[in-house]
């Protein structure tokens, strides 16, 4: 009886949908290392929408550089952890990149821990790191 209710509740999380997901996880709003500076380069806002029947990434990095990218394969392996592909078509050369992101106890802040080229497996970010530096992510704060 216990192994039918958990294969029962392991089915129903696999049938989420990415939307389902996303808003279970909180991910969706704008995310910034700081809320009450403006975007920039060291501040880019991070905009999660359901637009389309799908998941969107807007990235605004002031001065007018601005994106929309779409999310694909989006799952929530943990509570605490939520992960997806990006397609960056406006990039050059167009790239997608694998992403996993961690919350803190608070729902309100996250930072990367994994970012990965899909194509060449290059890492610029692992275990929270960025690969080049060897710095620490920024946590990034749900502004609204």
């Amino acid at each position: 009886m216990a192994a039918a209710a958990f294969v029962m509740a392991a089915g129903a999380a696999a049938a989420q949908t990415p939307q389902q997901i996303a808003a279970t996880w909180g991910l969706f709003g704008t995310w910034a290392v700081d809320c009450s500076a403006p975007p920039g380069d060291k501040n880019p806002l991070y905009t999660y929408v359901w637009r389309q029947n799908q998941v969107i990434l807007d990235r605004d990095f002031g001065g007018g550089s601005q994106d929309s990218n779409t999310i694909t394969s989006l799952r929530s392996p943990r509570a605490d952890q939520i992960e997806y592909l990006v397609a960056f078509g406006s990039t050059d050369p167009p790239t997608t990149r694998f992403h996993v992101w961690q919350k803190e106890d608070s729902p309100r802040r996250m930072r990367i821990i994994t970012n990965r080229d899909v194509a060449s497996g290059k890492l610029s970010v692992s275990e929270g790191r960025f690969t080049d530096d060897n710095s620490i992510s920024a946590w990034n704060r749900r502004c609204w």
